[in-house]
């Protein structure tokens, strides 16, 4: 399960998700589909409050 740790603005948070379902459907597991997202999301939005508040709950 992926969880928040602070109230990200909508675009960005929504970009995210996409992002990491995508890798997801790919095949890939959910703790690179994460790293994937975070990247993606962070040469976007340098600003560590749009990607880091991301985070993989449980098993990868």
């Amino acid at each position: 399960m992926v969880n928040n740790l602070w109230e990200v603005a909508d675009a960005p948070a929504v970009e995210y998700m996409v992002t990491f379902y995508t890798h997801l459907k790919a095949g890939k597991p959910r703790a690179e589909a994460l790293r994937l997202a975070r990247q993606q999301l962070k040469s976007k939005y340098p600003n560590p409050y749009f990607w880091a508040a991301f985070i993989l709950h449980g098993e990868g």
